[in-house]
Order: C-alpha cells, then structure tokens, then sequence
C-alpha cells in the first residue's frame, strides 16, 4: 500500500512527465465517460488505482491513450481509454506505451487529430491525404533542430505544394511565434502538440516522420544527415537523403490500399 508520502513523491513524478499545462500554457482536462478531472485529479487517481491492484500483484502497467476533444487557447480536453495490466509479463507487453518507439509506427495510422495551425488553417489527418507529409518534430531551444531548418525550407521550396510540409512543436504559440520573428522555417507551425509527441514518445530531437499518401508512417529519421568536410569537419548535410524519400513517396511507394 502506498503511503501518503510516496503518493506524494509518485505525483510529482507523474506530474513531470504528463502534460505540464503551466510549462505549454494551456490547462489540460481529463474526461472518462461524464466526469472531467484537471491535471492533478486525473494524475492522482491513477496512482490511487495503480495501488489499489499494486496490493495483490506486481508489476502493474497502467496505458492510457489519450485522444483531443476540445482545445482553445487556454486549456485541452483529452478524453481516454484506460488499460490495465498486472502481474508476470505485464512490464513486457509491446501495447504499453512507455514501449513504444517512433520507428514502430511505420506502416501504421499518424495519430494526427484536428489541430489549428499558426497560419490559420486546421490540420488534420484527413486534410494531408492524397500527397505525401513530412511532419518535423521540434522546439524553439533545440540547437540541431535550428541547424537544419535552412535545408528543410529548401526541400519545401523545392517540392511546393506536391508534398505537405507541417512542423510540430510542444511549445507554446508565444514562444514559437517569437522564434519565428527571427529566423525562416517555412512549414505549416502546429504548437502546443506535447500530446502527439508523448503518444509517439518522441524523445530526441529533430525527429522527421514521413507519411504516404494515405496518412500511414513510411519511415522516421532523425535530422537532417552531417557529412563530413574537406577538413574531416562534420557539417551540415544538403538533405539528399530527405529527398530520396520524398521521391520514392512521389513515384507511388507507400500509400497502396
């Protein structure tokens, strides 16, 4: 049984690692079935109910998958589907989400949910079928992901509107749009997106994820490859690599029914 104290240690825990509204500026809500709890209810019942069956076996995973149902400016409302799994194995499950890497996606659904843009527009799944998607995983204090933004506007100068070209970063619109006052990324910008990088556990940075015409993951790279100079120098590379996916995705590869 836990004690108040390790509960009190376990919430902090969690609270860390599960949407810190105060950090991407919006408050999130969790709703199953009628009830809606805020962060902290949420978080608490589920170490509450982790203990409750942490009494007769060990380990006890507890996945919930999450999905956006209402979102403004202020505040996020995911609604979620809890799964529970205890004892012998449980740990080991491939279904857990803590399990699941970037690169497992391939060849499944991108979980993309109707999301505003910065530009004003709504991007959704249903919206980039029908071309292929280079979708970039970033955030406006990460070195190499600003390293490579001068090659990614070149691919999307290159491609035009053949190919969707969308950028997604946890940060908050403030923060982005600031960043944006000062240096090129010429991508359609969703903000505030820490549920898709959470639900892909993406936890290095840049990560590029290129879908087919269909929506389906066909492949995930980190950034933009270095190669190395005339000097034995890495430097940064021209995005060939980029391009030779993009192509392939073009040709007709990927998206078959």
């Amino acid at each position: 049984m836990h004690t108040p104290m390790k509960l009190f240690f376990s919430l902090l825990v969690l609270i860390v690692e599960v949407i810190p509204a105060s950090v991407y500026g919006q408050k999130s809500y969790f709703k199953n079935g009628p009830v809606i709890e805020d962060s902290l209810t949420y978080l608490a019942n589920k170490e509450k109910e982790k203990a409750k069956f942490e009494v007769f076996a060990k380990p006890v995973v507890i996945t919930d998958r999450l999905e956006i149902i209402r979102q403004n400016q202020d505040s996020i409302v995911y609604s979620y589907h809890r799964e529970i799994k205890v004892g012998k194995g449980a740990e080991e499950t491939p279904e857990a989400a803590r399990d699941i890497q970037p690169e497992d996606w391939e060849g499944r659904a991108f979980p993309l949910p109707e999301l505003p843009s910065l530009q004003g527009q709504i991007v959704s799944m249903e919206k980039l079928k029908g071309k292929p998607t280079l979708i970039n995983f970033w955030f406006t204090s990460c070195a190499p992901c600003i390293a490579e933004m001068p090659v990614l506007n070149n691919l999307r100068k290159k491609y035009g509107e053949s190919v969707n070209f969308v950028a997604l970063a946890a940060d908050s619109e403030e923060k982005v749009r600031n960043f944006l006052a000062k240096r090129t990324f010429n991508f359609v910008h969703v903000v505030n997106e820490k549920f898709i990088t959470e639900e892909l556990h993406v936890k290095a940075f840049p990560k590029n994820v290129f879908l087919d015409k269909n929506g389906n993951v066909y492949q995930v790279e980190d950034g933009i490859p270095y190669v190395v100079d005339g000097q034995h120098k890495p430097k940064m590379g021209d995005g060939k690599e980029f391009e030779f996916i993009l192509d392939r995705l073009l040709a007709g590869e990927g998206g078959k029914q």
